[in-house]
């Protein structure tokens, strides 16, 4: 996690220079501001991709934990992202839900918060996550027409699954 926080970091720096040098201050203007709500998940199993509306199941099958296997579903079933109107600092939180379906286990409802900072040049936006923070956002995505677009590491398997936010 140091290592994929520590590159972001310098992403963000690369960036910034970038922006300096090319007369784009890389600041965010009011029309990027706002909530975004997931509308769609990416979700990629053995190789092969697909996609599922919100709330999201992100698996649904056996799991294994401590020796005993248990049949479980794993849903994504909220999450928001809000760029502030006026600077560059973001906010995120995800609800999950772990259900073991044959009633061996408690329903486990995970929220997961991140907080931090992010530039947007272009259509091109990275975030580097304040220290108190979860680490729910991967590096960067992209931002087009009210979409916004990036990847997020879920809090239960640490799998990384692109979600497609709308304002």
């Amino acid at each position: 996690m140091f290592l994929r926080r520590s590159r972001s970091a310098l992403l963000l720096l690369a960036a910034a220079v970038i922006a300096g040098c090319s007369g784009d201050s890389g600041t965010n203007s009011k029309t990027e501001g706002g909530t975004y709500a997931a509308a769609t998940v990416t979700i990629v199993e053995n190789g092969v991709s697909r996609q599922a509306s919100m709330p999201a199941v992100l698996y649904d099958g056996p799991a294994t934990a401590g020796g005993q296997t248990y049949n479980v579903r794993y849903e994504l079933l909220s999450a928001t992202l809000t760029l502030t109107e006026q600077g560059t600092t973001y906010s995120f939180t995800g609800n999950y839900r772990l259900t073991e379906k044959d009633g061996k286990l408690p329903v486990d409802n995970e929220v997961t918060t991140e907080h931090g900072n992010y530039i947007l040049i272009g259509q091109d936006i990275s975030f580097v996550n304040a220290l108190d923070s979860d680490i729910a956002i991967d590096a960067s995505g992209t931002l087009r027409n009210g979409t916004l677009s990036v990847a997020l590491y879920d809090p239960i398997f640490d799998e990384l699954n692109t979600v497609t936010f709308k304002r």
